[in-house]
């Protein structure tokens, strides 16, 4: 008890004091250049405008990859119950039908946006 009452004395009689002080502009130690950092060197190389079209390409690529699987896995939900022989397994997959149109409206989607993008591509270059 007696270390936190010493430890709350000295607070309250250094408060206000702090090992920081504020720096004013009439001090003679401030300095507006021991403030300001060096501006960076200009670059040496010049930017590749091919990477854009690679970054474009791929991009492209993996939404038509992903249109192709949604539209499979869609298609595969929607049409599995009908060759499925085991009545109870039927049912439980019948009852995703809602996830199998989800999918194969999603798939579509992406597939559209993939041919959208690259009919603009063809007509642009």
């Amino acid at each position: 008890m007696r270390g936190a009452a010493a430890a709350q004395a000295d607070w309250g009689e250094n408060q206000g004091v702090g090992r920081c002080r504020l720096i004013q502009p009439a001090d003679p130690l401030f300095s507006f250049k021991r403030l300001t950092m060096p501006l960076p060197s200009a670059p040496t190389q010049k930017p590749t405008p091919g990477k854009a079209a690679v970054a474009s390409t791929k991009a492209n690529n993996e939404l038509a990859m992903k249109g192709i699987l949604l539209t499979m896995i869609g298609l595969g939900v929607l049409v599995s119950p009908y060759f499925i022989t085991s009545p109870g397994m039927q049912g439980i997959v019948a009852k995703s039908t809602l996830v199998g149109w989800f999918a194969l409206v999603l798939g579509i989607a992406f597939l559209g946006v993939f041919f959208r993008r690259r009919m603009a591509a063809s007509s642009g270059s």
